[in-house]
């Protein structure tokens, strides 16, 4: 049980990420949409951000955000817990993904690991926005959603379910 790491993923990153989507996009976010990829993104680097705030710890909350980020796709099927492997999934996780490399990308750390810089919700909301409206993005095929990311090697879900990756990976929606 993690009610700091809840509350944080929760109730203040979702409440900010809906903010800065709206601030960005308009009001209403439909899912497999540019927005609902942003949203996503940003969701996950200000969880991060809020528990490297209370915590100090770079790796501490890069895990801790791991685990919040992919908790939120379960679902419960026969008394089990299992995260479907559906193209929308797939794009969630994948989404979440980015948004802590971004901050795997943008936490600074001194001695012992001591945070010495995490960005702002601005920052973070502004460098997600110019990321999302600098690339190009998908098609419907689940193979094309990242020319550079092999979807199907999600089988077990724990490539996504890390928190970085290679340079270059892009944020992808469903493109009708």
């Amino acid at each position: 049980v993690d009610p700091i790491g809840g509350y944080c993923f929760g109730k203040i990153a979702k409440e900010e990420a809906e903010a800065a989507t709206t601030q960005v996009f308009g009001d209403y976010v439909p899912d497999d949409v540019k927005l609902n990829a942003f949203k996503h993104a940003v969701w996950n680097a200000i969880g991060v951000q809020e528990i490297v705030q209370r915590s100090g710890n770079k790796w501490n909350a890069l895990e801790r955000g791991k685990r919040f980020g992919c908790a939120h796709e379960y679902v419960l099927d026969n008394n089990t817990w299992i995260i479907p492997m559906g193209i929308k999934e797939a794009m969630d996780l994948h989404n979440n993904l980015m948004g802590r490399t971004y901050m795997y990308n943008n936490i600074n750390t001194g001695w012992f690991g001591v945070v010495t810089y995490t960005p702002s919700d601005d920052r973070i909301r502004d460098d997600i926005k110019n990321f999302v409206f600098s690339k190009v993005y998908s098609t419907n095929d689940v193979m094309s959603l990242s020319s550079s990311y092999n979807w199907y090697s999600l089988g077990d879900v724990h490539n996504a379910m890390n928190y970085h990756t290679v340079p270059g990976q892009k944020l992808v929606y469903i493109l009708d």
